[in-house]
């Protein structure tokens, strides 16, 4: 092989490991950035702890929320709690009814529900408890919901159980869909809810 030739293959072999390095180089460059954007999406609008959000409709204090930790996002409007989440929630005329605890909770702005998520305790002021792994303040029906299991404690002490719950903000008149459990009373259940199936209720819930 004479000298052209030789220059000529090495030219070209060191065209192709320049070529090479480069597209190499670009590609996590473009990772760096695909990472970037996902992490700006994740980045909230406002962030605090340790804080309390008053919530109020008409100029009236409707609740109270105690935070560990909150993060909020424009886009949705919405307040999420990770670190503990305390709300006391009052009537119309400014009495404390209610207060509900969370390990984790949503506050939705535009509609000014309430979503409390995991171990949540909601305890009125006439005593008696709800327990339910989710549950919701709803602003416009001003109730509290949960369309999970629940575990109800009266104050007779009454542990009543069911697959949802629907109330007031005190507890005081509530309905419990598919209800079972124990009274101190004495009451059978089984027959309570063929009592309350022969009445025509629908779907079978019992009303406090």
């Amino acid at each position: 092989m004479n000298d052209a030739m030789r220059n000529f293959f090495m030219i070209a072999l060191l065209l192709i490991v320049s070529i090479s390095g480069c597209q190499q180089s670009k590609e996590p460059a473009a990772q760096d950035g695909m990472a970037q954007d996902s992490m700006q999406i994740a980045i909230p609008d406002r962030e605090g702890w340790d804080a309390t959000v008053r919530i109020t409709s008409g100029g009236d204090l409707r609740a109270v929320i105690k935070y560990g930790h909150m993060t909020y996002f424009n886009h949705n409007k919405i307040n999420y709690f990770d670190q503990g989440v305390q709300v006391d929630m009052f009537d119309e005329n400014g009495e404390h009814t209610t207060k509900l605890t969370a390990k984790k909770g949503e506050y939705h702005e535009t509609t000014q529900d309430i979503w409390a998520i995991d171990e949540v305790v909601v305890v009125s002021d006439t005593g008696v408890t709800l327990h339910t792994p989710v549950g919701r303040w709803d602003q416009r029906l001003e109730k509290i919901l949960s369309d999970t299991v629940v575990m109800v404690t009266t104050v007779e002490n009454d542990t009543i159980y069911g697959t949802s719950f629907e109330s007031n903000a005190d507890l005081s008149h509530y309905i419990i869909e598919n209800p079972h459990g124990t009274r101190q009373e004495g009451v059978d259940f089984e027959v309570l809810e063929e009592e309350i199936a022969n009445v025509g209720e629908p779907d079978s819930r019992e009303s406090q």
